[in-house]
Order: C-alpha cells, then structure tokens, then sequence
C-alpha cells in the first residue's frame, strides 16, 4: 500500500495545485498585455478599467486562495491521519492531546506528526509553518500571525536547499515580505509551500502506515463512499456493490480500495488488503430496506 486513503484523498484534492496556479497566472499574462477577450455568450460581465491593475490584482487573489486551499488540505490529512495512527501510537496520541490542551491549533498538530515521522527538522515543515502563518493572516482579521525568530532561524538554516530544492527560494526575501505586510506570498514562494506540503505528507504517510488496521480502514473507506452522497444515492451505491452476487461485489470493493490508497491483494499482502478482508466484504447481504444501508453477516458493517 503506496500511500494510506488520507494522502490518496490530499492527493486527489491538491496533487495538480501548482499547476492549476501557474495556468491561472499565465491565463493573467493575456489580461495584463491586453490580448484577453471574454468568449461569445460569456455568462458575466468583463469590463477592467486597467487590465494590468486587474491583472495584478487577480494573481494575487489565485495565490491567497492557494494558500488557504492547501491548509485546509493538510488539516484535513492531518485530522484523518491521527485518527487512523493514534490507537496504535501511544505517543503520538499524547503528543497530539498535549497540543490540544495547549490550543496550539494546527501548527501544534503538524509539529506532533514531524515529530512522530522525523520530518521535525526539515525545510518542509519550516515552509508548511510559513504557509499556516500566511493563511492565518489571510483567514483571521487582525491576526497576529507572524515568522516568528525562531521560524526565520530555521529557515536561514535551510537556505541551500531552499535554493536547490525549490527553484532559488531565497528565505531573507520571504520573511521579509511577510513582514512588509503584502497581500500574499509571491508565486515562487506558495508554489514552495504547496512542494513542501507534499513532501511533508509524504514524510508523514511513510510513519502512518505501519500502524494501520486495514480491516477497520477498508470498512470505513465503503462507509464514507456510501455515506458522502444523499442517501437514495448511498442504496444505489450499495446495490452496485452487493447486488449482483460476490464475485460481482468482489470485484466492485477492490476497485474502490485500489482507489483509496489500497494495493491489490496477493496472498494476503502485507500493509495493504487481504483475501480475507476482501472475502468479509464480499459476503455482505445486499439492501433490504430504505433503513438498512448495507448489513454484514457478522454485523460489524450494520447501517
């Protein structure tokens, strides 16, 4: 199993983010030389006084969205991740209520999971925190959010590969423009973040997957794909499944574990699905009634 189903989610929401900004800021290139037009039957109006102030203006709104987008991704990762590693972490579960006492918010999470995956001292995390201070600033009128003497140390510290690593990032100018108070973070340095963000998880996935219970996490993968849709669409989907016969439902559930993260079973695969779980799932009884979603044999997936 590659990645567990929270990074194949992160990956699947963010995994194209830098190129999705930089086609948005190119598109920006034609508005600020004044080649763009609207097409015919445009459903909006498009009328810019000074298309380079509009231009500007625009890039900066793609990267604060940016920004914002890429740490409610990580939130969520993070969020997924705890609750499939921290019944087999002790340590990593008191790292993280030790946070949570201390109101340490998301930057506390994130520094427990660096931590616990030995990404504690990287330039990852050091451009992860940025990006949370950044967000911060951008979220949460009159913030306080700051690169606090510590953050900048490390980032100094990290300026080699900032340079190699992230196509010249230089860390003086970053903390500087943080502290001059622009509206957002240059192209160059949230295309940094969102590479960084990704490494991080990456870093973090690789300390989650051992810990996992791929029985109990393959069960919640089919709850989530039957319970994120109204729930007509939730008995649909169950149907699809179950009811056609095992092999039928065999074939449906591997489809959906390959899609979360899963790697198909080979005699009973290490960190990843097994016959056996397979085989649980297949045998569930199709749909009986509007109340009852799915039901297992032995009741451990009941609606």
């Amino acid at each position: 199993m590659p990645n567990t189903p929270a990074r194949t989610r992160f990956k699947r929401s963010f995994g194209q983010a830098n190129h999705f900004l930089v086609t948005l800021i190119v598109g920006l290139e034609a508005v600020r030389s004044g080649r763009a037009a609207p097409p015919p039957h445009f459903p909006a109006t498009w009328e810019p006084r000074d298309a380079v102030r509009s231009a500007e203006r625009s890039e900066s709104f793609a990267i604060q969205g940016a920004v914002v987008f890429l740490i409610t991704a990580l939130d969520r990762y993070l969020a997924e991740a705890a609750r499939a590693a921290t019944p087999s972490s002790p340590s990593l579960s008191a790292a993280l209520d030790a946070a949570a006492r201390a109101n340490k918010g998301l930057r506390g999470v994130a520094l427990a999971f660096a931590d616990f995956s030995g990404a504690d001292r990287t330039p990852e995390l050091a451009l992860v925190e940025v990006a949370l201070q950044w967000r911060n600033r951008l979220v949460h009128s009159g913030s306080n959010a700051r690169i606090n003497g510590d953050l900048q140390d490390r980032l100094h510290q990290h300026a080699a590969d900032l340079q190699n690593n992230y196509r010249h990032l230089d860390p003086g100018q970053m903390i500087a423009r943080f502290a001059s108070r622009e509206e957002s973070p240059s192209l160059k340095e949230v295309t940094g973040m969102i590479t960084a963000a990704h490494r991080f998880v990456s870093s973090v996935d690789s300390a989650v997957l051992p810990l996992l219970d791929y029985g109990s996490l393959l069960d919640a993968v089919i709850r989530q794909h039957l319970d994120e849709v109204p729930r007509v669409e939730g008995l649909k989907r169950a149907n699809r499944i179950w009811g056609r016969g095992e092999p039928r439902a065999r074939r449906a559930i591997v489809t959906l574990a390959r899609q979360n993260g899963f790697a198909e079973p080979r005699d009973g695969i290490a960190h990843g699905l097994t016959d056996a779980s397979i085989d649980r799932l297949a045998c569930m009884s199709r749909v009986k009634s509007p109340g009852v979603v799915y039901e297992s044999r032995d009741s451990s997936l009941s609606g």
